[in-house]
């Protein structure tokens, strides 16, 4: 096996302050960008709350738009039944 190769000590210290240099950035850049993702967290919060207040409210129309044609079906049924009903009488 091949010994280890002997480092300049001019090439560690680079290394290491460049660790410490991007670490101090990466910090640095943490900080700075981190307002703005809660501000991107909280505008898509209430879009989201928007959007799920206008389908309920679509929801809550074509439910009543539903109740209504069936409504209109049961109501023509009933006056059907006692338009016949009312044959049957006058016939008698």
């Amino acid at each position: 096996m091949v010994p280890p190769v002997q480092v300049s000590p001019l090439i560690k210290r680079g290394r290491y302050s460049a660790l410490v240099f991007g670490m101090a950035y990466g910090t640095k850049r943490y900080s700075y960008l981190k307002p703005w993702a809660e501000e991107e967290r909280r505008v898509a919060a209430e879009e989201k709350k928007r959007l799920d207040e206008l389908k309920r409210i679509e929801r809550e129309r074509a439910e009543a738009q539903d109740d209504s044609i069936l409504k209109d079906l049961s109501a023509m049924k009933t006056m059907k039944y006692t338009m016949d009903e009312a044959i049957i009488i006058q016939q008698l």
